[in-house]
């Protein structure tokens, strides 16, 4: 079934600068802020659920894109609330999902872990509203029946498939880009600690693939080798251009996922022991 009008639940094409900056001054009393996740949180959150949904990253939906517009769109406070008066809806969450959009996803495309019709306060909830964000994301990705890239796919979250092209889009890429790069550094830089901290406590976790032996051979790293490290992908970030796009962000994908899962293993296992 098509998707009702208000889906383009992250700014429609028709919405002003103006209307934007004034709308997003209302994203949440101080108290709502108070509660805001930190860039760790959001990581380890969204790199749980791709993982629980292997379609996600089958789609080109990874950890680090999840996180990155949850910085976007509500400085990652799950009880950010804004009304889209030129909608007739309220943008919620720490991805600011339309509830119609929700609604729409659970009843009629199938997106129903949490129920056939979700609430404002399910979408105050942090994995809630990400199942959501990610699934309307999945759609956007093979919108058409073609599937789309990265660049597409953020700027329809914004602005709509329609308005992929317009001015708005293009400098949410610009926020988008900037997002993506300080929350890689964020991310290799924490999977490194957590792996320091691990061996620290005596603690061998076990993790999969080429993650397991890039934490045994971590186990001496300090928070400067971390440091190194970050500047180190940021020079081959710069000099990748050997491979083609496409190879690219699919090497770029396993990394991100071999680190979320990497980090998670280690939580997990510093929280049974402390």
């Amino acid at each position: 079934s098509a998707a009702p009008s208000a889906l383009q639940p992250f700014n429609s094409s028709s919405s002003s600068s103006s209307h934007r900056s004034s709308s997003r001054s209302g994203l949440g009393s101080a108290a709502a802020a108070a509660d805001a996740l930190s860039a760790g949180q959001l990581l380890a959150l969204c790199g749980a659920l791709v993982e629980e949904e292997p379609g996600l990253a089958a789609a080109g939906i990874s950890p680090l894109l999840l996180a990155s517009l949850c910085l976007i769109e509500s400085g990652g406070c799950p009880r950010a609330k804004q009304y889209r008066a030129h909608l007739g809806d309220v943008a919620l969450g720490l991805c600011q999902v339309l509830l119609s959009t929700a609604q729409w996803l659970a009843g009629s495309k199938g997106f129903d872990r949490y129920g056939s019709s979700p609430s404002a306060a399910d979408l105050a909830q942090p994995k809630t509203c990400l199942y959501y964000a990610a699934a309307y994301l999945s759609i956007l990705a093979h919108h058409k029946g073609c599937r789309r890239g990265e660049t597409f796919v953020v700027k329809a979250y914004h602005a709509g498939p329609k308005a992929v092209n317009s001015a708005a889009a293009a400098l949410y890429w610009q926020k988008y880009a900037k997002a993506r790069h300080c929350l890689r550094q964020v991310a290799r830089c924490m999977a490194d600690t957590l792996a320091a901290a691990a061996v620290g406590a005596g603690i061998t976790p076990v993790l999969p693939g080429s993650a397991a032996a890039a934490a045994g051979a971590s186990s001496e790293r300090s928070s400067a080798e971390c440091g190194r490290g970050a500047q180190q992908q940021q020079q081959q970030d710069e000099v990748s251009g050997s491979s083609s796009p496409k190879q690219q962000r699919q090497q770029q994908q396993q990394q991100e996922l071999q680190v979320w899962m990497r980090a998670g293993e280690l939580i997990a296992a510093l929280s049974s022991r402390w």
